[in-house]
């Protein structure tokens, strides 16, 4: 008895008779439509999903009254033990935030409560708890009380033609929620870029601002940015639903509040709440209790600070005490010393950026790291040396942390600039760039070193094609706006330092160039950040990473996707200001030290010493430089043993559907042959039946000799027999699959129609039915693979 046949006459009977039913407070698996919550892992070798594409459920049971969902049932075949399922179940569950896990072979229910520390519970069929028991049992256990079940019942914002939040995102809003029912006022939450924080945000202020008969109910929301750009997006945006009732608040307004209509939601720039003058806290114009939530976006750049004028905001409007709720929300906890942790306390919820790529939310990557001869060696002027403007420079050797900040050479930029140019012409010039310098003056030179080597496009697109938008550049806002737009066809090269790491919404990024020192954690994730969005619509489903700093070894770092750390307490005045002070504490260079030196030409050549690809797996460690044991472990993994593989194989209808499975669990044999040209001669077949289990390869020269030696091409006469030694002809050729012989398409080639016709002209008149050609296909491969060791 299958697993279907055991939802069928045993599962789905029981659940009705204890009040469950499909589409009400059930959904289920059906064969032809899985209930996934992940889309699964693109692979960055070949942008095909992986991991037997998504997770999904055979049951999710939910409360309608309380949006939430309450328990997961996995189904089990008749003939497995009993309980078979639990671990399965329990790994859905704590993706979900799922309180109970259900399995069941037929026999009986095996349940376990994640809420409570107990053994697994068995149930019989008949007693499967009701929809009020199961909801009974969940509040109690989880302390909800009046506010976390009103809060619980609050509705999601959806309209015809809106999103529904993804598995996480309902994971960072209902933790969120649950938060405030428990009294608690700081609560951050972290989400990677790219997997919605804003939208997130909008639930929960929609969630918030509707729930009923709340304790402290929430009526003017404040969502505090540093960034005009972060106010923009949300407002016509994620939030967009709230326009009507949402300002922006302009430096008037906050000096005179009294002159406001009444709005619900107001968006504020930190920056204007400042000046030097008599008005230097402006926001002290509003009652400090007008506001009953505030929203900090991107928290580990502001709140985090905890001697700033952020903090003066959130002590003014959120004082210790008060029912003012602050909601903080960032892709990278500032890891120095746990700031943010201080005070917003642990993330109610941490959402990577490892998870995001392996659940398929965001573009998986690969890595170029390029090493320049100058970088390798480094630089050591010559005795007396002087730089452009007469100063003498110091007698040391210079490498790579010192290039554009103590020495700047323009022959490396050049050098830089090449690469990339050279790149973009082999993979198209067309793919957007984000080059991130040291700073706003090396942005502006290596502006002109790629414009140099791109002039003919520079000109095209009317001097636009590579553009620096960093502030102080007139038109970088606009040329940022162009930017971000979807197709757009300039700029393409854009170099940038500080301005574009956070806040910028281009999903079509497919480069990321660094050139620039990176040893902040939070400041590595926020640039790579730029190019983690997928944009399958436009052919966006993954990215490079080219580094010229060796910035990439963070990935290798503990902390690269970790929890954050422990809080440090930090309860004193003087506490504050001495942990302020180790925070921005930076050592001070004097003399000539301090002297940025700008060298016209050195005396050697500046090239591109080496660049080497890297490749990470679904668990983010790097792929072997040979792929031939990256793809030898992951066949093993799928097929024990070659008995394993021809089954499968000789089993599988059509051998192309089976060859393109298995790209899709990362068996990268089209990146194989690009790295090893000898294996053209070779089919897949024999590419990984070699390659995984040792064993002889025929060339397909071989196997077309074979079939012709055991004469099922003989069977058939006149030009269908010659239709068929033309498609073997052509299956020898490199580049050419089994798939090719499979595809009727392939007589649809001017070689085809040129000699014998249009396809239906060969189906009907050669072969007499498109039946009996299939036929003689599937007798030339079954034919073809038959003398293979094991293939009996």
């Amino acid at each position: 008895m299958s697993e279907e046949d055991t939802k069928t006459h045993y599962i789905n009977p029981k659940l009705r008779q204890s009040g469950w039913y499909d589409g009400k407070n059930v959904r289920m698996e059906y064969k032809d439509k899985p209930l996934y919550y992940t889309d699964g892992k693109i692979n960055s070798f070949n942008g095909q999903r992986g991991e037997r594409r998504g997770k999904f459920l055979d049951y999710l049971l939910y409360c309608p009254d309380i949006h939430h969902k309450i328990a997961v049932i996995e189904a089990k075949r008749y003939d497995l033990p009993e309980g078979k399922g639990m671990q399965q179940g329990l790994t859905y569950a704590r993706d979900l935030k799922i309180p109970f896990v259900f399995t069941s072979n037929g026999h009986d229910f095996v349940f376990k409560d994640r809420l409570i520390a107990s053994d697994d519970v068995h149930i019989p069929m008949d007693k499967f708890p009701t929809p009020k028991e199961l909801l009974t049992k969940y509040v109690k256990e989880a302390h909800l009380g009046k506010d976390g079940l009103n809060l619980l019942k609050s509705q999601y914002y959806y309209r015809r033609g809106s999103i529904s939040p993804r598995y996480y995102q309902v994971n960072a809003i209902n933790q969120t929620l649950k938060a405030v029912a428990k009294g608690q006022h700081h609560i951050m939450f972290v989400m990677a870029t790219g997997t919605g924080k804003t939208y997130t945000a909008f639930q929960i202020a929609w969630r918030l601002m509707h729930a009923k008969d709340l304790h402290h109910p929430i009526n003017k929301v404040l969502y505090l940015v540093d960034r005009n750009i972060l106010a923009d997006q949300p407002m016509n945006g994620d939030f967009r639903a709230m326009k009507d009732v949402s300002v922006k608040l302009s430096r008037k307004q906050w000096k005179d509040p009294a002159s406001l209509p009444a709005y619900k939601l107001y968006f504020g720039l930190y920056q204007q709440l400042f000046s030097h003058g008599k008005d230097q806290h402006l926001y002290k114009n509003f009652d400090q209790n007008f506001f009953d939530l505030i929203i900090i976006d991107e928290a580990h750049r502001g709140s985090a600070n905890l001697d700033s004028n952020w903090h003066s905001i959130l002590n003014y409007f959120a004082p210790k005490g008060s029912n003012t709720i602050v909601v903080g929300m960032t892709a990278t906890p500032n890891e120095r010393h746990g700031a943010n942790l201080s005070y917003f306390g642990k993330p109610v919820y941490n959402y990577t950026l490892k998870q995001g790529i392996n659940d398929g939310f965001l573009a998986p990557y690969s890595v170029i790291r390029v090493g320049t001869n100058i970088d390798e060696h480094g630089f050591t002027p010559y005795n007396g040396q002087k730089d452009v403007n007469g100063y003498p420079i110091k007698l040391q050797q210079y490498n790579t942390k010192d290039f554009d900040r103590t020495i700047i050479i323009p022959q490396r930029d050049m050098a830089v600039a090449k690469f990339v140019t050279d790149y973009l012409k082999k993979n198209g010039r067309n793919e957007k760039v984000i080059i991130f310098c040291m700073d706003i003056n090396h942005a502006r030179r290596m502006r002109y070193a790629l414009i140099h080597f791109n002039q003919d496009l520079q000109h095209k697109y009317n001097d636009d094609y590579v553009a620096q938008i960093t502030s102080g550049v007139d038109d970088a806002q606009a040329q940022l706006s162009r930017f971000e737009a979807p197709n757009s066809q300039y700029p393409v090269l854009v170099t940038t330092s500080d301005m574009l790491r956070t806040g910028v919404n281009a999903k079509d990024v497919k480069i990321i160039v660094l050139d620039t020192n990176i040893n902040s954690m939070t400041e590595f994730k926020q640039i790579i950040g730029r190019g983690t969005r997928l944009d399958t619509e436009n052919g966006k489903k993954s990215f490079v990473i080219i580094d010229f700093r060796n910035a990439t070894r963070l990935f290798s770092d503990p902390k690269f996707d970790g929890t954050p750390d422990d809080i440090e307490d930090v309860t004193s005045t003087s506490q504050l200001k001495d942990h302020q002070q180790k925070m921005q504490s930076k050592p001070k260079s004097t003399g000539s030290d301090s002297v940025t030196h700008y060298i016209p030409e050195v005396n050697a050549k500046v090239y591109v010493n080496d660049a080497y690809v890297y490749h990470f797996d679904k668990n983010g460690h790097r792929i072997t430089d040979d792929i031939r044991i990256y793809d030898k472990n992951n066949i093993l993994s799928e097929f024990h043993s070659l008995k394993d593989f021809l089954k499968s194989w000789n089993s599988a209808a059509r051998k192309s559907l089976f060859l393109k499975e298995l790209r899709k669990h990362g068996i990268l044999i089209p990146e194989l042959r690009k790295q090893d040209k000898s294996l053209d001669k070779y089919d897949d077949f024999d590419v990984i039946t070699h390659l995984a289990f040792d064993t002889p390869a025929l060339s397909k020269h071989d196997r077309v000799n074979n079939v012709k030696k055991q004469g099922v091409i003989y069977k058939y006469h006149g030009q269908a027999r010659e239709v068929l030694k033309a498609l073997l002809e052509k299956f020898q050729k490199p580049g050419i699959d089994v798939g090719s012989l499979e595809n009727i398409k392939t007589l649809q080639l001017p070689e085809f129609t040129h000699r014998f016709g249009d396809v239906v002209n060969v189906v009907l008149h050669d072969f007499g039915s498109k039946k009996n050609y299939t036929k003689a296909i599937d007798s030339i491969i079954n034919s073809m693979y038959n003398d293979h060791p094991s293939a009996a």
